[in-house]
């Protein structure tokens, strides 16, 4: 999906804790991305909660910012389907 919306998204996977409820690390996260094959995706550790403010009403959170104005532009929590979430980045974005 990040390939075909490479132009105008940018994905990132922030991860907040480990396996067992400590705080994430970098290298856990490293790990976490090989372990999920998120190759494409920027993915990096919640070091000091400071993505804490954008969580909410489950894990995943999902959340649409646009780039260009840094509006926050949605939230979910919850899995998402690759289906879901190209609509929503068509709705929030116009894409």
């Amino acid at each position: 999906m990040q390939d075909d919306y490479s132009d105008d998204v940018i994905f990132l996977a922030v991860v907040r804790e480990d396996s067992s409820g400590d705080p994430a690390t970098p290298g856990y996260a490293e790990s976490y991305a090989d372990d999920h094959s998120l190759d494409n995706i920027g993915t990096c550790a919640d070091v000091g909660s400071n993505w804490q403010p954008f969580m909410g009403g489950g894990y995943p959170t999902n959340v649409i910012i646009d780039l260009d104005t840094m509006e926050y532009l949605y939230k979910r929590g919850g899995l998402m389907t690759a289906s879901e979430i190209s609509g929503k980045l068509d709705q929030e974005l116009g894409l």
